[in-house]
């Protein structure tokens, strides 16, 4: 709920092809009207967590399928490939894009006007803001996007095995993560 508005974001399956499954998303405003009701094609099963900017509706998560409508260039990787999208007011996409290979995603947080996504990833073709690499299995990564979807900032951190951030906390424009690491050289 933002400003009296009722967001309701889930997943739906057609009865024709239980295989398709679609993000659902229903938009009721303060009045209890619908202000608008869509589909957002070819997601498999996966992690989803959303937040609202700025009227617009955020959603990100994992497991995107081939189909699914991005506003840019990037290519979907496979299995467990990331999404993240932005909706306007109306239910229209405003900025869509693949984000790589996600294994896991904590709770999109909204601070400063900026989008936090954070969770660990094996693969992703995004250029990182700070020089940063994947060094192993799975790395923690942070993605800080602009209103616009345009990143701020993004960039891996972890050793040569798996990473999993288990908690992001910002405070006062510094980014804490805390998680489990198999690394021995973290």
């Amino acid at each position: 709920i933002s400003n009296g508005e009722t967001y309701i974001v889930g997943t739906t399956r057609a009865v024709s092809n239980f295989q398709d499954q679609n993000l659902l998303v229903c938009k009721i405003s303060a009045n209890n009207s619908i202000s608008f009701t869509r589909t957002i094609g070819n997601i498999l099963s996966g992690t989803l967590t959303c937040g609202i900017l700025n009227g617009n509706l955020c959603l990100a998560g994992s497991n995107a399928a081939t189909g699914y409508p991005v506003t840019n260039a990037t290519q979907h990787l496979g299995y467990n490939t990331g999404y993240f999208t932005m909706l306007d007011a109306s239910g229209n996409i405003q900025y869509s894009t693949f984000l790589g290979i996600l294994n896991t995603l904590l709770p999109m947080q909204i601070v400063n006007d900026k989008i936090y996504l954070s969770g660990s990833m094996s693969y992703s073709d995004f250029p990182t803001t700070n020089g940063s690499t994947i060094a192993g299995e799975d790395d923690n990564m942070l993605f800080v996007l602009n209103p616009d979807g345009s990143n701020f900032f993004l960039g891996f951190t972890g050793g040569n095995k798996r990473e999993i951030p288990t908690k992001m906390v910002i405070q006062n424009n510094h980014v804490y993560l805390a998680g489990i690491t198999e690394s021995g050289d973290y």
